[in-house]
């Protein structure tokens, strides 16, 4: 079988698309519930009535374990294939910059700056993750003669950088409006920034799946 390393990294990449998926789901649905509600997450939390504090809280919990599993997968994947391909090592290092970033923002998250600053740099890192994987797998499909491939994954990446851009954007205004989903536009947006990454990630599903089948062919 030709490229057995990154077959098998390509299908753990997609159940971590699929929990990434589903940890975007959770924002939205934390994000519908303070719409609805009309809470604050800012009030006391005397003033949060319990059921609905737990709710919060066990959605949250599970949208932190489906964002860390899917960040493992994708680390373990990218290592494995980037001995097939140098793309995926460059993606490999973007992810552990990207998890790094995500930590120092959670330690700095006193200081709103630092918090702000590390946050817009972890969506650029993801970003690049995500080009360089692209990019592995058009390189290798190109090797096996699959220009059609080559042509759809660059529609892709044209896609995810329009995406990257809007959601970039979104997610400045929500630091603006204070960081956190504190109010019902932030909430709003947080939605709005969870679908595009939701429909990011469905393109990379359908590219990663035709890439499955060739290379099971090979």
């Amino acid at each position: 079988m030709t490229f057995p390393k990154t077959l098998k990294s390509i299908k753990l990449l997609i159940i971590a698309q699929i929990l990434t998926i589903i940890s975007q789901l959770l924002t939205i649905f934390v994000a519908g519930i303070l719409i609805s509600s009309s809470v604050n997450i800012t009030d006391n939390l005397d003033n949060i009535p319990l059921h609905l504090l737990l709710l919060i809280i066990g959605l949250t919990a599970l949208y932190l374990l489906t964002g860390v599993a899917s960040v493992i997968l994708c680390l373990i994947s990218t290592h494995k294939a980037s001995a097939e391909d140098a793309n995926f090592k460059v993606a490999f290092y973007s992810t552990v910059i990207s998890l790094f970033l995500y930590v120092l923002s959670i330690v700095f998250s006193a200081n709103k700056e630092v918090e702000n600053i590390t946050e817009l740099l972890v969506l650029l890192t993801e970003l690049l993750a995500q080009v360089y994987i692209l990019e592995g797998i058009r390189s290798i499909c190109k090797q096996l003669g699959h220009p059609e491939m080559d042509k759809l994954g660059g529609f892709i990446y044209a896609v995810i950088t329009t995406l990257f851009v809007v959601q970039t954007c979104v997610s400045v205004y929500i630091l603006v409006l204070g960081g956190t989903m504190v109010t019902t536009r932030a909430s709003w947006l947080s939605i709005v920034g969870s679908l595009l990454t939701i429909f990011s990630m469905i393109l990379f599903l359908c590219y990663s799946y035709k890439t499955i089948k060739i290379l099971s062919k090979e």
